[in-house]
């Protein structure tokens, strides 16, 4: 996973977007405030951050709907990240797969309710 850094706007410090979150928000650098296209970005990285984590977990559809909070605020998504929503989307759609065959096959059991 790369760190996402997030630069300063009053000092034009890179800081991780995880160090700014763990401090309020502040810069630990100068300790200014962000403004408020910082605190955006800031919340975009931290949402993209939670993503991979997501995935990482395997809980894909998780993951993809990180990806569309980010998407619903306005941001588009990266090519790199367009990738990834590409690979997350086809390993759901395998495991569906796979519990649908197994269903049929009868070496499933649904589940109890």
């Amino acid at each position: 996973m790369a760190v996402r850094a997030i630069r300063c706007p009053s000092c034009r410090t890179a800081t991780a977007a995880d160090v700014l979150a763990a401090v309020g928000g502040a810069c630990p650098h100068c300790h200014r405030p962000l403004d408020s296209a910082a605190r955006h970005e800031q919340a975009v990285a931290q949402t993209l951050e939670w993503a991979d984590e997501a995935a990482a977990r395997g809980d894909h559809a998780d993951a993809l709907a990180w990806l569309n909070t980010v998407e619903a605020v306005g941001d588009g998504l990266s090519p790199d990240y367009e990738s990834r929503r590409a690979q997350w989307r086809t390993v759901l759609r395998d495991r569906r797969s796979d519990r649908q065959t197994q269903h049929a096959a009868g070496s499933v059991r649904p589940a109890p309710h």
